[in-house]
């Protein structure tokens, strides 16, 4: 095994944590919104405009970083991915 090999197992190995990482908040982001907005529904009742709107800023600020992120971790895949086979030089 060459250097260039153990630097692209090194390279996998960080990105599938980062990845693993990203996906475990996404999930949580996600949920926590979900079980707000069904608590809400089931509970309240009380959806005016007022709420709803807070509620989609509250969803767009947490969820615009994610996005941010999971577009970054997918182009250092696809860079990854077409540097493969060129030789390093």
């Amino acid at each position: 095994m060459d250097g260039q090999e153990r630097s692209g197992d090194a390279w996998l190995g960080d990105y599938a944590a980062r990845a693993t990482e990203f996906w475990q908040r996404t999930a949580t982001s996600t949920s926590e919104l979900a079980a707000r907005w069904g608590d809400r529904s089931l509970g309240e009742g009380n959806w005016t405009v007022d709420t709803v709107t807070a509620d989609l800023i509250e969803a767009w600020e947490e969820l615009t970083p994610l996005v941010g992120e999971g577009l970054e971790l997918w182009l250092q895949l696809v860079q990854q991915s077409l540097n493969a086979g060129r030789p390093r030089g």
